[in-house]
């Protein structure tokens, strides 16, 4: 149970930012209100740990989401390190396939979701003092210029950026017809497809020490493979639970 309680979390603090394409998605909409704000501001390296079919995982990214969940769930181990990687991967391999079915939202559709959103985190306790915390430590206050135009171009990049995977979560769950089972079978059996014939590659030189068991995740490891629904039958082919209430 604690395993399965800790993949939810790694679900909920995981975020898209610009050159990554990892996200969490909520139905068709946008991801939870505190999920993002986290990491939004993260300062890019331009060192990947990791390609996706030739799409980058920065360094500096992929540490700050270690840190992020560190802050909740205390060190973490290699398990859940990898997990996290894993995640990652999984969300960039999605973004890719709505974006190969040419799924997307248009930029100014974009632009009134992250209005909305704004809105909602502001009235979230953990979203705002998580956005608190990322301005204070650049010598920013929420509602400054300069914060709130950072906050706001950040957002709208990934939200354009997401949509297509976004997309094409809700186009499989609308084809699922409210089959919850159905739904996820048909996104195990999607993520294995794309892990089957995915192009990722590590770069172990630039993986710090407490990364040095990073390995790339086989098809079956990928969140949606993985870890089975609960709620479905035992001896049905199925995707995440966890994932599934994210997306």
């Amino acid at each position: 149970m604690l395993r399965r309680v800790k993949v939810v979390l790694l679900a909920a603090i995981i975020s898209l930012s610009p050159g990554i394409g990892a996200k969490i998605l909520r139905d068709a909409g946008p991801p939870p209100v505190w999920a993002e704000g986290v990491m939004l501001l993260a300062t890019t390296s331009g060192t990947p740990v990791a390609w996706v079919n030739g799409e980058p995982i920065d360094r500096e990214i992929f540490r700050s989401s270690l840190q992020t969940l560190e802050a909740t769930m205390g060190p973490l181990d290699p398990e859940t390190i990898q997990q996290v990687f894993n995640l990652i991967v999984q969300q960039i391999l999605l973004n890719q396939e709505g974006q190969r079915r040419g799924l997307g939202i248009p930029r100014e559709q974009a632009r009134q979701e992250v209005q909305a959103y704004l809105e909602r985190t502001r009235r979230d306790p953990t979203a705002w003092g998580a956005l608190v915390r990322q301005a204070e430590a650049r010598g920013l206050r929420p509602g400054d210029p300069d914060f709130l135009s950072q906050l706001t171009a950040q957002l709208e990049e990934s939200f354009v950026r997401s949509a297509p995977g976004r997309k094409l979560v809700a186009e499989i769950r609308k084809e699922a017809g409210g089959d919850q089972c159905r739904f996820a079978r048909a996104m195990r059996d999607l993520i294995l497809q794309l892990g089957a014939r995915a192009d990722i590659r590590l770069e172990s030189a630039a993986l710090p020490p407490e990364w040095a068991g990073l390995q790339v995740p086989r098809p079956e490891d990928l969140p949606w493979a993985r870890f089975p629904d609960p709620s479905c039958p035992p001896t049905s082919s199925l995707g995440s639970a966890g994932f599934v209430d994210m997306v």
